[in-house]
C-alpha cells in the first residue's frame, strides 16, 4: 500500500486519511492494524508544516538527520500521539515524512530509521513562553547516522550539554549535574572518548601488552562525580585505555600514578607479591612520556587525592 510513497509523490491530507488509513490528526498521524487503538502499530506518518507551525522541527536534508517535535502546543508529555510515536523506537514500524509547503499539498520527504532515544527539551510556544517538548530523532532512509555522529552529533552533544549544565547550575546545581552527566555519557559521545583512546595509545593497555580491543577500557582518571564540568568528562587527557584488571586496580585506587607516570602501587595491603606478578605491575612500572602531557599530568594528580 505504500509503494506510493518515494520522491516526488504528492498528496493531501484527507488522502492519507481516506485512501492510506491514518487517523485523521495534524501532524502526526498514526495506523494501526485494525481499528481498535489498542492493537498494533502499523506505521506512522509524519508531517513537517512548513508554512505554519509552532513546532520547531528540523529537518536537514543534506545530513539525513531529522528532529521531530511530539504533540501539543503547550507542556508535551509522551501521551495521544506522542505515546504512539515512541513506540517505534521499541518497535520495526515503518515511518514516513511529509512536508506541506504549498497550502494543501504534501510532498514525500522520505522513510524514517529511528536513531538515539526521544528526549526533554525546551521551545517557546505561540505566546513566546518557554514549554516542554519531546524531541523524536531520526535518520531518513539512505543516510548514514554513524557518519552523521562523526561529523556532527559530536559537536551538538558537547555544547548541548554545556548549555544545560551552564542554565540549570544558577538554579539547581543538582539537575544541572544529572543533565550534564546524562549528555556527556551518551554512547556517542563516550565512543569518541574511547576512539579518542584507542587512537592514541596504539590499541594497547597503557601499563601492559595486552591489544585486544574487547579487554580494553577507556578509563576516565577523575571520575564524572568528581570533574568540575562537562569539558572534563569529555577531556580524552581525563583518560587511559587500561585493560580490564588494570582499569579495576585504577578505579579503585589500588594503583596510581605520579607526575612522571611512575606507578603508585597506593593498595599494598590488599594486594600480594604474589599479586603484584600476576597483575603485571612492579614499581619501574610506568606510563610512556610521549602520553604524559600537562593536562593528563593534572588530572593523575588529582586521582591520587582521595
Amino acid at each position: 500500500m505504500y509503494e506510493d510513497f518515494k520522491v516526488g509523490f504528492k498528496t493531501t491530507d484527507k488522502e492519507l486519511n481516506k485512501k492510506y488509513g491514518f487517523i485523521p490528526t495534524k501532524g502526526i498521524k498514526t495506523k494501526r492494524i485494525d481499528s481498535n487503538s489498542k492493537n498494533k502499530l502499523e506505521a506512522v506518518v509524519l508531517i513537517n508544516n512548513i508554512i505554519k507551525s509552532v513546532y520547531p522541527n528540523h529537518i536537514n536534508q543534506a545530513t539525513g538527520y531529522v528532529e521531530y517535535v511530539g504533540y501539543g502546543e503547550n507542556n508535551q508529555e509522551f501521551i495521544r500521539e506522542n505515546k504512539s510515536l515512541n513506540e517505534v523506537y521499541d518497535y520495526d514500524v515503518p515511518v514516513y515524512l511529509f512536508e506541506c509547503v504549498i497550502e494543501g499539498e504534501l510532498n514525500y520527504v522520505g522513510k524514517l530509521n529511528p536513531v538515539k532515544q526521544p528526549y526533554y527539551s525546551e521551545a517557546p510556544n505561540m505566546n513566546n513562553e518557554m514549554r516542554k517538548i519531546i524531541k523524536f530523532p531520526f535518520m531518513i532512509k539512505g543516510y548514514s547516522y554513524e557518519n552523521y555522529i562523526d561529523k556532527n552529533s559530536f559537536k551538538e552533544d558537547v555544547d548541548t550539554t554545556k548549555s544545560e549544565h551552564k542554565k540549570n547550575t544558577n538554579t539547581t546545581a543538582v539537575n544541572g549535574y544529572i543533565e550534564a552527566k546524562i549528555a556527556a555519557r551518551n554512547p556517542y559521545v563516550q565512543r569518541k572518548f574511547r576512539n579518542s583512546l584507542l587512537n592514541e595509545f596504539n590499541s594497547k593497555c597503557a601499563i601492559c601488552d595486552i591489544n585486544e580491543k574487547n579487554l580494553l577500557i577507556a578509563s576516565h582518571i577523575v571520575p564524572y562525580t568528581k570533574c568540575k564540568d562537562v569539558d572534563e568528562m569529555i577531556n580524552s587527557n581525563n583518560g587511559l585505555l587500561l585493560c580490564a584488571n588494570h582499569d579495576a586496580l585504577f578505579d579503585k585506587n589500588l594503583i596510581s600514578f605520579n607526575e612522571y607516570g611512575k606507578i603508585e602501587i597506593t593498595g599494598n595491603k590488599y594486594l600480594s607479591t604474589a599479586l603484584h606478578e600476576l597483575l603485571h605491575i612492579a614499581e619501574d612500572t610506568e606510563i610512556e612520556d610521549l602520553h604524559l602531557n600537562e593536562e593528563r599530568k593534572s588530572f593523575l594528580q588529582r586521582h591520587k587525592v582521595k
